[in-house]
């Protein structure tokens, strides 16, 4: 009973990961494009309030950080990000799960 209940929890944290990440990714884009950082850094500050997420971070294809929230999240390493084509996924760590989605 107790692995089921790990995995399903498991899973519901990696869903609401996803789907912060994908709604930063929509409400974010006009203004990244726009080369202002500065107007996301409320939204990013606003997520990080939310149970179960330490940091935010925006960076570029090149892992360059662009905007940050909460604590102090780090960018992935270039490979990871040139795999981003395929749409949002997620990486873990035995401390932590990072979600990363493409704008």
């Amino acid at each position: 009973m107790q692995d089921r209940l790990s995995t399903y929890l498991h899973a519901e944290l990696l869903g609401n990961g996803r789907m912060l990440a994908e709604r930063l990714v929509g409400e974010s884009r006009l203004a990244l494009s726009q080369g202002s950082s500065e107007n996301i850094r409320p939204l990013l500050e606003t997520v990080c309030t939310y149970p179960n997420v330490l940091g935010v971070l925006v960076a570029s294809a090149d892992g360059k950080a662009i905007a940050s929230g909460g604590g102090r999240p780090e960018a992935p390493d270039a490979d990871v990000l040139a795999r981003l084509s395929d749409g949002t996924r997620h990486i873990e760590w035995s401390d932590r799960t990072v979600v990363l989605a493409p704008v």
